[in-house]
């Protein structure tokens, strides 16, 4: 998917954010279990990001956990700006 973006195959495919859907249930039932139920789980919308030509370089530069492309720790430098 992310070759053909980047070919022009296609016009653009959605990162479904799959690292946060799997660690942020598993954070917030770890403060559950420490809180003694004080600090319930919550709904959390890890939202939809667009991967398009304009955005496709970091996501084929990269394997990583966060993409579930990788198994090695790793840590990047922060964008300057909060991506929209």
């Amino acid at each position: 998917m992310l070759q053909g973006v980047q070919d022009g195959e296609l016009t653009f495919t959605i990162d479904q954010q799959a690292y946060l859907q799997g660690f942020i249930p598993t954070i917030q039932l770890f403060l559950y279990q420490i809180s003694a139920g004080l600090m319930k789980p919550c709904d959390t919308d890890t939202g939809l990001g667009f991967v398009t030509s304009a955005n496709v370089a970091p996501y084929l530069a990269h394997a990583t956990r966060f993409e579930g492309s990788g198994t090695r720790e790793s840590a990047y430098k922060p964008p300057a700006k909060i991506a929209y």
